[in-house]
């Protein structure tokens, strides 16, 4: 069953700018409703004034009175009066106090219900439009591997009609220029098929449905087979391709065709961008936990600053060279991190890079 597409980087981008703006409301309005519990300390505080100033009043009241109008019965009858007074000024402010709360309390609620409800809305259109979203891409990579499909069909029927000419034209002791017409057909097919491969991979890659069948392997001569392979390219631009020997077998759980290939992309771009008369050098080692493959060069090098945007897509180390869709060096990352490992670039002294990628080592070893 396939795997659920990946979300991709602007996604993630979008919920964590989300996230920290709906705690940012959250924290303003907990501010908002505790401004509005603390008017009632305020409004305590303005209601002990006020007693104060009553109470204060009332002495001045009862000094001023001359001493003729005293009587028990004067001051017994002012007492209720104000005793009355004080329990009708208590009962006002008791519902004044109710109705405070109960206000404060349906503000409180209703922010509440306001922002989940906004919220709610906000979720659901992005929810809508991100399914939208997937759709048309799920749309667009199916119809993209038909496309493909379809032309590798024909690719290999071009291939196919290229390699019997060929024979023919052997058999039949035709020209050298026929028969170097039929190479270059092959070649060239050759070279569709594997922008084929790569548009097939980044599909794969970003729909989740990419993956890896690891077994345990000795790294040092998956590297050994993948410089004999590329060894012939290498003396045709006159670039020394130099193998180091390796401390040990170099065991690892890895996909043996997807390191190949790799490989295949570093060794490839060493060579491509070393000038006659330089060297690729490869080494293999095992260090903590990890198996480290590195390809080092003597060409001119990654412009400073452009290390991590190598890896990404359709970005070409010379743009000026329009060959392929600058897809090779993010397949090689999207390999290598399936094999939970990494891969990164360094400007080596004097000149040229250093690519290197790593997977985790392993003890384990393939049955007898």
């Amino acid at each position: 069953m396939p795997r659920p597409p990946k979300a991709p980087g602007e996604r993630l981008a979008i919920d964590d700018v989300m996230a920290h703006e709906r705690t940012l409301t959250d924290e303003d309005l907990r501010k908002i409703l505790e401004e509005s519990a603390n008017g009632d300390a305020a409004r305590q505080a303005l209601r002990a004034r006020a007693d104060s100033q009553r109470r204060s009043d009332r002495v001045s009241t009862d000094a001023a009175m001359p001493v003729g109008e005293r009587s028990t019965e004067r001051e017994r009858a002012l007492t209720d009066e104000r005793s009355r007074e004080d329990s009708a000024l208590d009962r006002e402010r008791v519902v004044a106090d109710e109705e405070l709360d109960r206000r404060h309390d349906e503000l409180a609620l209703a922010l509440r219900r306001l922002l989940m409800a906004e919220r709610d809305a906000n979720d659901l259109r992005m929810r809508d439009e991100r399914a939208t979203s997937d759709a048309r891409l799920a749309m667009r990579d199916e119809f993209l591997a038909m496309v493909c499909h379809d032309l590798r069909s024909l690719l290999a029927a071009v291939a196919m009609r290229a390699s019997l000419m060929s024979r023919e034209q052997q058999r039949d002791g035709g020209g050298a220029a026929k028969h170097h017409g039929g190479d270059a057909i092959q070649r060239v097919v050759a070279r569709m098929n594997l922008l084929i491969g790569d548009l097939l991979d980044v599909v794969a890659m970003e729909s989740g449905r990419f993956a890896v069948d690891t077994q345990a392997r000795p790294l040092a001569a998956v590297l050994e087979e993948a410089a004999h392979e590329l060894m012939p390219s290498a003396k045709a631009r006159d670039v020394a391709l130099v193998l180091h020997p390796s401390d040990g077998a170099c065991w690892a759980l890895v996909d043996v065709h997807r390191i190949q290939q790799v490989l295949a992309n570093l060794i490839g771009n060493a060579v491509k961008f070393t000038p006659a008369g330089g060297h690729v050098d490869l080494t293999v080692t095992e260090y903590a936990q990890e198996v480290v493959l590195e390809v080092s060069d003597t060409g001119p090098g990654i412009p400073a600053g452009k290390e991590h945007e190598v890896f990404e897509r359709f970005t070409q180390l010379d743009p000026d060279a329009h060959v392929g869709l600058g897809l090779g060096l993010f397949i090689c990352k999207n390999i290598v991190e399936a094999h939970s490992g990494r891969i990164w670039v360094e400007r080596r002294e004097g000149g040229g890079s250093r690519f290197m990628f790593s997977v985790p080592a392993t003890d384990a070893r393939p049955a007898p």
